[in-house]
C-alpha cells in the first residue's frame, strides 16, 4: 500500500508539467497503476485535482471499465485484427497471407465450445491463420488484472501440447495474446507448449500505449510473413482448434501435436455399420506397435448430455491421436515410386490388424485418402474396423468397394484388405507393367498381406514417372 506522502507527491508531479489535462490524467492513471489502489487510497489520489484533469480522468476510466464482458473484450480485440489485415492486405513483397480469424464474436462456437471434461472453453478464443497455418492465438477475459493473470492461465492450459514440426518445420515460436478490458499483452508459444510473456502490459485507454500497439502490429505482420515462408510445404495442412466436420457424424480437431477425432453419435454409428466399439479399440490397440498404423493416447466411448430422439443416453466415440501426418495430392497424379511406399506400408500395416488375437481384425477402409505421410506413409481411419469375418448387410457398401471386394458368403475378410489395396493401387496413371501386375495379384485374393508386402515389385525402385512427385 502507498503512504500518503507516496501519493501526494505523484500527484504533485504529474499536475505540475505543462502538459494538458488530458496528457496529465493518462499520465496519472498509468503511473498510478490504479487498478491496484483501493477506493480510499484513490480518493486520497484525486483530492485536489483540478476540474478539467478529474473530467479527462472521468472519461479515461470509463473507457477502463466499460469492458465488463468477455465479449466486450473480443470487441476491441477485432480491432487490432482489422489492422493486420489492413497491413497484410497492403504488403509490398505480393505475398499475401491472407488472415483468417476465429473469435468468440465472429464464430460462437468458440465460446460455447466445452471440453470432453465439461470444464471449460476447449478452444483458445482467438485463432489466426493464414496459409493455413496457424500463426496466432489469443484468450479475452473481462475487466481487471486479475482477468489478464487468468487469461495467461488458460492459454498456457489450452496450448500446452505445443505445436508439430510436421507442419511448422524449424519454426521457433508462435504468437500469443492475453487481454482482460483494456489491458494485453503479448507473449509467445515454444514448441514444447510452454508459453512465456514477452513486454509490457498495454492499456488501450492510454493514448501512449494505443500508439505503442500499433507499432507491435506493424512487427507482427513480417513475422508471420517469415514463419509462412519457412514452413514445410506440404499438401494438406489444417488449422490449430477448429473442428473440421467430417462424414457419418465425424468431427476431428488439431491441438497442437495431436487430434481428437469424434464420432457425435457412436450407438446410431455402430447399429449403422455392423460393429463396435469393442473391434475398433481392438484396431487401435494393436495399431500401437505398428510402424505402418496411426497411434493413440486413448480410446473411449464418453457420455453425452443429449439423448437421442428414443430418449435413450447419447455416447461418442473419442479418439486422441498422437501420430500426425498430412495426405498425398492426388492418387491418379502421384508418382509409381509414391504408390510403392503407400502399397507396401498398407500391406504392412493390415499384416499387423490380421494378425491381431483372439481375433483378427480388418480395417476395411483402406484407401489412398486414409494414408497419411510423416513424411513415411501410414494407415490411419480405424473407424470401421471390424472383427473378422464381417457378414455385411445386403446393398451395403463403403466408398471403393466394388463387386469383387466381399467373399461368395458376402463377408468382409483379410483377403478383402488385400483386394482393396490392389483397387488403390490400380487409380495411379502411372503404373508400369509389373504395377500392373502386381495390382491384379493383390485382387485375385490368392495372397496374404504379409507375402504381398514382400513381393519382388515392391523390392525395386521404379524410374520417375512424368507428373508424379518423387519422395525420398
Amino acid at each position: 500500500m502507498r503512504c500518503s506522502m507516496d501519493l501526494s507527491s505523484l500527484r504533485q508531479q504529474i499536475l505540475s508539467s505543462n502538459k494538458s489535462a488530458s496528457e496529465k490524467a493518462e499520465d496519472l492513471l498509468l503511473e498510478s497503476k490504479v487498478n491496484d489502489l483501493s477506493k480510499d487510497e484513490w480518493r486520497e489520489l484525486i483530492a485536489g485535482i483540478p476540474a478539467d484533469v478529474k473530467k479527462q480522468i472521468g472519461v479515461l476510466k470509463l473507457a477502463g471499465t466499460g469492458s465488463s464482458t468477455q465479449l466486450d473484450t473480443t470487441r476491441w480485440i477485432m480491432k487490432f485484427s482489422e489492422v493486420l489485415e489492413a497491413l497484410d492486405s497492403a504488403n509490398p513483397t505480393g505475398v499475401q497471407m491472407l488472415l483468417r480469424w476465429n473469435s468468440s464474436e465472429k464464430e460462437a462456437s468458440y465460446v460455447v465450445s466445452k471440453s470432453a471434461s465439461g470444464k471449460g472453453a476447449a478452444h483458445v478464443d482467438t485463432v489466426a491463420s493464414a496459409c493455413r497455418l496457424s500463426l496466432l492465438f489469443g484468450e479475452d477475459k473481462v475487466v481487471g488484472s486479475r482477468g489478464l493473470e487468468e487469461a495467461w492461465r488458460d492459454l498456457q492450459a489450452k496450448l500446452a501440447s505445443g505445436f508439430p514440426a510436421l507442419f511448422y518445420g524449424q519454426i521457433p515460436y508462435l504468437l500469443v495474446y492475453a487481454a482482460a478490458g483494456v489491458n494485453i499483452q503479448f507473449g509467445r508459444l515454444l514448441p514444447l507448449g510452454q508459453v512465456e510473456r514477452v513486454g509490457r502490459v498495454l492499456n488501450v485507454a492510454l493514448l501512449a500505449d494505443r500508439i505503442s500497439l500499433c507499432c507491435v502490429l506493424v512487427n507482427v505482420v513480417p513475422l508471420l510473413l517469415l514463419w509462412v515462408k519457412h514452413a514445410p510445404e506440404i499438401t494438406d495442412r489444417v488449422p490449430f482448434h477448429k473442428p473440421m466436420e467430417r462424414p457419418h457424424g465425424t468431427r476431428i480437431t488439431l491441438k497442437g501435436t495431436s487430434a481428437i477425432k469424434e464420432i457425435s453419435n457412436s450407438k446410431a454409428f455402430f447399429a449403422e455399420f455392423g460393429h463396435s466399439f469393442e473391434a475398433i479399440r481392438a484396431a487401435h490397440l494393436r495399431a500401437q506397435s505398428c510402424h505402418f498404423l496411426v497411434h493413440h493416447s486413448s480410446v473411449e466411448e464418453v457420455e453425452v448430455r443429449k439423448r437421442a430422439s428414443d430418449g435413450a443416453h447419447m455416447t461418442k466415440l473419442q479418439v486422441t491421436m498422437t501420430r500426425l501426418g498430412y495426405t498425398q495430392a492426388s492418387v491418379a497424379t502421384v508418382s509409381e515410386q509414391v504408390m510403392q511406399k503407400a502399397t507396401r506400408a498398407c500391406l504392412l500395416a493390415c499384416a499387423c490388424l490380421h494378425s491381431a488375437e483372439p481375433k483378427p481384425v480388418c480395417h476395411c477402409d483402406v484407401r489412398f485418402a486414409n494414408v497419411l505421410w510423416d513424411p513415411q506413409p501410414f494407415l490411419a481411419d480405424l473407424e470401421f474396423a471390424h472383427f473378422s469375418p464381417w457378414q455385411v448387410k445386403q446393398d451395403f457398401s463403403l466408398k471403393d468397394w466394388d463387386e469383387g471386394t466381399l467373399d461368395d458368403m458376402g463377408c468382409y475378410t483379410p483377403q478383402s484388405d488385400t483386394y482393396q489395396i490392389g483397387v488403390m493401387l490400380l487409380k495411379s496413371r502411372h503404373l508400369s507393367a509389373d504395377g500392373l501386375i502386381f495390382a491384379q495379384k493383390l485382387k485375385s485374393k490368392t495372397i496374404n498381406a504379409v507375402d504381398a508386402a514382400e513381393d519382388p515389385y515392391l523390392q525395386t525402385p521404379i524410374p520417375m514417372c512424368e507428373g508424379g512427385t518423387h519422395i525420398h
